[in-house]
């Protein structure tokens, strides 16, 4: 398929998967834009395999817990003899930080038997429980495994959220680069017109002796200057439209190409903005700032070091694990001899314990080091909220007075084509008073296309965009 035929393509299926309201106007609204960024933005995609790998974590720490069947067989044949014939079968069941129930059955037979393994009946079952009375009875690895997982799976949302943050700003501001080099090329494309006309009449009065040639030939300058402008300003806004396209996509990861029946609104619309999202009270947003992904991510780390620590303060007690178990020649619970019974206790400790004192040292290093980071985060998120509140005030404040320099501007204009006509001005003196116009107009899409962006900043800088 040649590569026109494949844009044909995906603009079909785009047109498809947009509302029909979209698909029966020409304005490409932002709103509009956000939903099919949220939606099928591969990047959101990888937000769920982030969470299915530490889900994936925790049913692998919880797997420490399944229950364990094993068996052995030995045996020895010589000389035609049964030396021996040892078997024993065995089920165990972690329970919870070390504690463990077993239950199993001996079938030991043979001539040369180790008096050990002897026992009288065909069989012997056993059932009993291991107990760790020094480490591990609080917590042990296992245990905390289990923790760190969940507070893995905390931690994993945070960072999404902070992923689509990120995300959905970058679109915001493609997508308002993209409004304003469509503004800047429609404002040109105005211009240009009226100074074609201009031209044309201009020329038509030095025909017919009204003006001298070089106003005809100043008109045609200025005509061939905005149509290179124009020009420019064109491109610009094809390559942004390009770029904005790498935030559209279909199902299936299927990439969307905008439709050149697609504008993006006037900036007009965009004088009528709004004012700030939210409540910039410093209380309020200190509030916001306590429940920033990056705080909140930060605190989970916080949570797995200390489990960390609280697994190496165990870890500096001695191991000591006493197992007992019941004795039965059959498997009736009811005819247990509390009696006969096997019991056993374990113990070791390290002399020196420098592997687990330098562990209980290093998880208090990092947890330190943690919350100098979230003080650091917390001050700075702050810092950003402000600056992008005052960019937002001084640019919405610069806008309202640009706006009203705009109108001045264009009521000099006017003013100049009646003195024009009345035969008190010249061509010289309307171009220079459209040149001022056209700057103010640029300036003011820029301005407002500032301000709206440094609104939305607010809400990213605090986390509130996902």
């Amino acid at each position: 398929m040649s590569m026109k035929k494949y844009l044909l393509v995906i603009q079909f299926f785009f047109f498809l998967s947009l509302p029909f309201s979209l698909t029966s106007q020409e304005i490409f609204e932002f709103d509009e834009f956000i939903k099919i960024v949220k939606s099928h933005h591969p990047v959101i995609q990888q937000c769920n395999i982030i969470l299915k790998s530490a889900e994936n974590k925790l049913s692998n720490a919880k797997g420490a817990f399944d229950p364990i069947f094993s068996s052995s067989i030995n045996r020895k044949e010589l000389d035609d003899k049964t030396y021996y014939n040892l078997m024993n079968g065995n089920l165990k069941i972690p329970i919870w930080s070390g504690i463990e129930l077993n239950s199993g059955i001996y079938k030991n037979s043979g001539s040369f038997i180790n008096p050990e393994d002897y026992i009288q009946s065909e069989h012997l079952w056993y059932t009993g429980i291991t107990i760790p009375i020094g480490k591990n009875l609080l917590i042990d690895s296992r245990v905390a495994e289990i923790k760190k997982a969940k507070e893995l799976i905390s931690l994993s949302l945070e960072d999404i959220r902070l992923i689509k943050n990120n995300l959905i700003y970058d679109a915001i501001k493609k997508y308002f680069n993209w409004v304003e080099k469509y503004n800047d090329f429609k404002i040109y494309e105005e211009f240009v017109d009226l100074s074609y006309n201009r031209f044309l009449a201009v020329k038509q009065q030095f025909i017919y002796g009204g003006l001298a040639s070089i106003d005809s030939l100043e008109a045609y300058v200025v005509y061939q200057s905005r149509l290179y402008n124009k020009s420019q300003y064109e491109k610009e806004y094809i390559n942004e439209t390009i770029q904005l396209s790498n935030f559209l996509w279909l199902e299936n990861n299927v990439p969307l190409e905008i439709s050149t029946q697609l504008n993006p609104p006037s900036y007009t619309v965009m004088l009528n903005h709004p004012d700030l999202h939210i409540d910039t009270n410093l209380n309020t947003i200190n509030s916001m700032i306590e429940n920033h992904p990056a705080i909140l991510a930060l605190n989970n780390k916080i949570n797995i070091q200390h489990i960390n620590k609280k697994l190496s303060k165990e870890n500096l007690k001695p191991n000591l694990n006493m197992n007992y178990n019941f004795l039965s020649s059959n498997a009736d619970i009811n005819q247990l001899n509390f009696n006969n019974y096997k019991l056993g206790l374990d113990f070791s400790y390290s002399l020196f314990l420098r592997k687990e004192r330098s562990e209980l040292s290093l998880a208090k290093l990092k947890l330190r080091d943690l919350e100098y980071e979230i003080t650091l985060k917390k001050l700075s998120i702050l810092n950003a909220t402000k600056q992008y509140i005052n960019e937002f005030i001084f640019t919405e404040n610069q806008a309202d007075i640009l706006e009203d320099i705009t109108r001045n501007y264009t009521n000099l204009l006017n003013g100049e084509k009646l003195k024009f006509d009345a035969g008190e001005s010249s061509v010289f003196l309307i171009n220079s008073r459209e040149s001022k116009l056209i700057e103010s107009k640029l300036t003011l899409v820029q301005l407002k296309v500032k301000a709206i962006v440094f609104d939305y900043g607010i809400d990213w800088s605090l986390g509130l965009l996902d």
